[in-house]
């Protein structure tokens, strides 16, 4: 794993070993059990690189730690399907089910079983070759009964069929989603608010009044306090003219705050 930002390379040479009373003097190297001869990575370099791979995919991960794509299809298909040595885990009070798209606009996934313990450590269960309900259902019908009565809540994207996979296997426990999905949705309706507002005020508005608002799109995208005066006024020129594009911006803003406080259900409820 890099440290302060540089890379970090370990170089080793295996040691060989041949057998002098065998048959032609058979030789065998060296194997370690932190990497994979068939990998340029260690085993907790490759699980880093999962992990960072949930919420995000393959390109942005390709970026951010200068790995080719390809390299991590390797990761990836090194791991598919892969058995879980369920003794080296420890009680595990939170499982995480996201699904990894390969190939961007295409139908190819994976989908990634994570796992959080009690004291914030994360494991990766298993990557998955698709994110059909019954192939997720059959990995969580394989954890083992004392790993099952420790989880507290399994963490989830949109998708109606990890959630009745969950249901069908872990009866009772709680069903979250993540905030990763759920800011996505409701930012994704305030852009759909804007783009509609603004082709409607395109046609309405007079010529001198609607380049006022150029800019407007990045504007709404960010927090007031993060604006410039310019911005401020932008988007003032424009709530004037879209009094519902004022409206969803504060709700936006507000359901942002409740994600950023740590506050319980209740209370959510209340501030929204």
């Amino acid at each position: 794993m890099p440290i302060f930002d540089k890379p970090v390379w370990i170089r080793i040479k295996p040691k060989r070993f041949q057998c002098p009373d065998c048959y032609k003097g058979p030789t065998t190297t060296q194997r370690c059990e932190w990497y994979d001869p068939k990998s340029p990575h260690t085993k907790a370099y490759e699980q880093w690189i999962l992990r960072e791979m949930i919420n995000s995919t393959l390109s942005d991960v390709s970026l951010k730690r200068d790995l080719t794509v390809a390299c991590i299809e390797g990761i990836l298909d090194r791991y598919v399907q892969q058995q879980v040595d369920w003794s080296t885990i420890p009680a595990l009070a939170l499982i995480g089910i996201d699904e990894i798209a390969l190939k961007k606009g295409h139908k190819d996934f994976v989908v990634i079983i994570s796992g959080v313990t009690a004291q914030r450590e994360k494991y990766i269960l298993a990557v998955l070759p698709d994110r059909k309900k019954e192939t997720v259902k059959s990995f969580l019908e394989i954890i083992p009964l004392y790993q099952r009565e420790s989880v507290r809540q399994v963490c989830i994207d949109m998708n109606e069929g990890y959630r009745n996979a969950v249901q069908e296997t872990l009866s009772g426990v709680p069903v979250v989603v993540d905030r990763f999905h759920v800011v996505k949705h409701y930012r994704d309706c305030a852009d759909k608010a804007r783009k509609t507002e603004m082709k409607r005020l395109k046609k309405s508005l007079a010529e001198p009044d609607y380049p006022q608002l150029k800019g407007a799109m990045w504007a709404l995208r960010k927090p007031w306090i993060a604006l410039t005066d310019e911005q401020q006024n932008v988007l003032l020129r424009l709530f004037q003219h879209a009094p519902i594009l004022k409206e969803v911006y504060i709700q936006r803003e507000v359901l942002t705050g409740i994600f950023d406080s740590r506050i319980n259900k209740v209370q959510a409820e209340q501030a929204f």
